[in-house]
């Protein structure tokens, strides 16, 4: 029967082009990958499972061979050229501490949300920081959810092609060259914290493995000061700072916040204090937390920097937050310029940027510019004067370019000429740059994390059978 030729079909289409099916099934319909039940809904019997048997079949690969490892080295080196230098501290004396700042849902409003300044939901004083800071921008591989992926990227400094939970997943390996670990075996105390369930995104398991010594949970904190169950940015950082001040420096302090996690609840300490801005009540209740949010992050940084005058301090953004489904509180703003299957690069950076502010001890903000959060680990080790090292080192994108994968939609990129998009190596000539670059990144990666970690031999280019 003609049901019976389909199965047939698409069992061996599956069996051929499993990577190519589920790309174009990402394209088509983008997933919550912290909600599978809405994706059956959403997609359909037929179209989930189809979407799960790729997602199983792509990733479940064998970790890659020496001689592969080798290859893929060699081709990134050879594209990558001569880099250019990070920008590089002025005050690299010693080894100097470093509070690392992720917060949930963190946006600047006025760029996302085409707000004008008169409605401007930040703190005044943090956005006189920020803007000192250049108003910088970090951008999540990930949207509206998933912040395990986009804390892999900053605490690893690798890429997410896909929409997998890489702490979930990926994190065979039980020593893993991320940051904390690069940190540690530099003599650095490393600290993780987040005030809710410990093994949530498997984060109880994949902390260790990457490198923290320790890691704080909802049993470690004081549920004292909540705003709709989740611990207050004020409170979870008053505790750690106490907690920090019997540790032994330097350290590695990362923080990640959730007081800011949907549905934007606040309690009667912070009432709502911006005016509806929209009928989208999600997006009114979220403009009032950021307000809180941003006052209780910039006292933290300056008590840090009271404390610590020279420590390094990192804030940036998990995701864009969540104003409903299919991006629809986005679209009632006008957010976006084009439909999502047909977003162009304006549209994607929208999408993927969160704040970025970088503050290098006495020299204050730094002016970063724009880049992805997988950049974060090499531009932390430069500040500190620490050498740069693999994995991060051989990933690079080549010299002078910035990639952004963003899984379900086109690669955005960019250069000193500016920002383009690439949805696959047709495009240009530049955009077969960057899918040779993905390919062989993704080799890297998978022997890193689950794989047999040849690229950190001595030499990873010259590696033999």
């Amino acid at each position: 029967s003609a049901l019976a030729l389909f199965a047939i079909a698409s069992g061996v289409a599956l069996g051929f082009y499993p990577s190519q099916i589920k790309a174009w099934l990402d394209m088509q319909y983008p997933t919550q990958i912290w909600n599978k039940g809405y994706n059956y809904l959403n997609q359909g019997a037929s179209v989930y499972t189809l979407h799960q048997t790729t997602r199983f079949l792509t990733d479940n690969i064998s970790p890659p061979t020496q001689i592969a490892v080798a290859h893929s080295a060699t081709v990134l080196a050879g594209l990558r050229g001569t880099s250019s230098p990070q920008n590089k501290s002025n005050n690299i004396s010693g080894k100097r501490s470093v509070h690392l700042v992720l917060v949930e849902s963190f946006i600047d409003p006025l760029t996302t949300l085409n707000l004008p300044k008169e409605k401007d939901p930040f703190y005044a004083p943090f956005r006189r920081l920020y803007q000192q800071g250049g108003s910088s921008v970090s951008l999540s591989p990930v949207y509206t959810g998933g912040t395990a992926n986009a804390e892999f990227e900053i605490l690893c400094g690798m890429p997410i092609m896909d929409g997998i939970i890489a702490f979930e997943n990926k994190l065979t390996n039980r020593e893993i060259p991320c940051l904390p670990r690069q940190l540690a075996q530099a003599g650095y105390r490393t600290i993780a914290s987040h005030p809710y369930k410990k093994n949530f995104w498997n984060r109880d398991s994949a902390y260790p493995r990457i490198g923290f010594d320790t890691y704080r949970h909802r049993a470690d904190f004081q549920q004292d000061d909540l705003n709709g169950g989740l611990l207050s940015d004020e409170s979870l950082f008053r505790q750690n700072r106490a907690y920090l001040k019997h540790v032994s420096k330097p350290l590695f302090d990362y923080t990640l916040t959730l007081s800011e996690h949907y549905p934007y609840t606040l309690n009667q300490k912070r009432k709502k204090t911006q005016p509806a801005t929209t009928d989208n009540n999600l997006v009114n209740r979220y403009l009032s937390t950021i307000y809180h949010s941003t006052r209780e992050i910039y006292a933290h940084i300056e008590a840090l920097r009271q404390a610590d005058p020279s420590s390094l301090i990192i804030v940036t953004g998990d995701h864009t937050p969540f104003f409903g489904p299919s991006l629809s509180g986005y679209r009632e703003l006008n957010a976006f310029g084009h439909s999502r299957n047909h977003f162009d690069k304006e549209d994607l950076l929208k999408l993927t940027s969160t704040p970025l502010l970088v503050i290098d001890g006495k020299r204050g903000p730094l002016a970063i510019g724009r880049i992805a959060h997988y950049e974060l680990p090499s531009l932390i080790l430069s500040l500190l004067g620490l050498p740069a090292q693999k994995p991060q080192t051989a990933i690079q994108p080549p010299s002078s370019l910035h990639i952004r994968p963003i899984p379900g939609y086109p690669v955005l990129a960019w250069d000193r000429d500016g920002a383009f998009k690439c949805t696959g190596d047709a495009d240009a000539p530049r955009c077969k740059t960057i899918v040779l670059w993905q390919r062989n990144v993704e080799v890297l990666m998978q022997d890193t994390l689950s794989g047999k970690q040849y690229l950190l031999s001595r030499n990873a280019t010259d590696i033999t059978p």
